[in-house]
This record gives C-alpha cells, sequence and structure tokens, in this order.
C-alpha cells in the first residue's frame, strides 16, 4: 500500500513540472515618463478575454497577452499574439489608473527602444483565438461584435 501511495506521489510530481511550463515573453518595464501618452477614459477596460494560444510558430518569437485598447468612445480588444521582438526593445504592458484630480487615465500596450522612444507594433507572427472563433468565426466570447461594453447612455 505504501508503494502505491509513493508511486502516485512520483506521478504528480511528474505531471505537475508538465503544467509549469511558460510561454516566453518579452523584457517588460514601466512606460517612460517622458514619453508616454496617456489617454483620457470614461471608464476602465472590461476583464481581459480568455485566448487559445497557438504554439510557438518560431524560434526568437515571444508571446504578448491580448489587450483592451480605447477606440475613440468604446473599448475594442485586441488579440494577442506571437512576436518578433525588435532588437534592443522592450514592452510596457497596458495600465489604466486614476489621477490625483480624479480622471481615469489609459496607455496602451507599447514597445519602446531602450531610450524610452516608442516604436511600431510588431507584425503578429500568430494571432490568439478565442474559443468562440473556433465554432463560430465573427462572434465574441459575449455574443456581441468586438467592441466591449458601452458606456450608459447619459441622455439629453
Amino acid at each position: 500500500m505504501a508503494r502505491l501511495g509513493l508511486s502516485a506521489a512520483w506521478l504528480a510530481l511528474g505531471l505537475s513540472g508538465a503544467c509549469g511550463s511558460s510561454l516566453p515573453m518579452p523584457e517588460t518595464r514601466a512606460h517612460p515618463a517622458m514619453t508616454t501618452r496617456y489617454i483620457d477614459v470614461p471608464y476602465p477596460p472590461p476583464a481581459a478575454r480568455a485566448e487559445i494560444i497557438p504554439s510557438k510558430p518560431r524560434a526568437g518569437t515571444v508571446w504578448v497577452d491580448g489587450e483592451w485598447s480605447w477606440e475613440g468612445k468604446q473599448w475594442t480588444w485586441q488579440s494577442g499574439a506571437w512576436v518578433m521582438p525588435p532588437a534592443r526593445a522592450y514592452f510596457a504592458p497596458w495600465i489604466s489608473f486614476r489621477r490625483s484630480d480624479g480622471n481615469l487615465v489609459f496607455a496602451p500596450g507599447t514597445w519602446y527602444r531602450d531610450d524610452g522612444q516608442p516604436l511600431a507594433k510588431p507584425t503578429p507572427v500568430a494571432l490568439a483565438q478565442n474559443s468562440l472563433e473556433i465554432d463560430d468565426p465573427g462572434k465574441s466570447p459575449t455574443g456581441e461584435n468586438d467592441a466591449g461594453p458601452q458606456p450608459p447612455d447619459a441622455g439629453p
């Protein structure tokens, strides 16, 4: 009986190692204070969407999680992707916070050169899928379009 318990412990230990793998991520740092452009937003972004991460397409790629982005009057989902990181660059994940005056501001995930200057987003090598895209392309997890929740109608 003790031998069976020991075998089960070894099996559990072996399986836990298989589940503990992590994705290669880009080097991350905070948004640089001097070059970051914050956007005033009326309400915070929704919770992140669950995505299915495809297999790593090739050596050297890193995974960047999906995020909500403010597009004028609404939040829109930007899928996660495998990308080739720019040379001598780092990634600053999105951030949202209230300033001392109470205004809510947002900065999207951005790639920066080592000197803090923003870079264009790298072209995705492979995009994530959400679970509903597999069954019904064009539908979001909520059954709506890719826009996030809309603000309540302020009325006249």
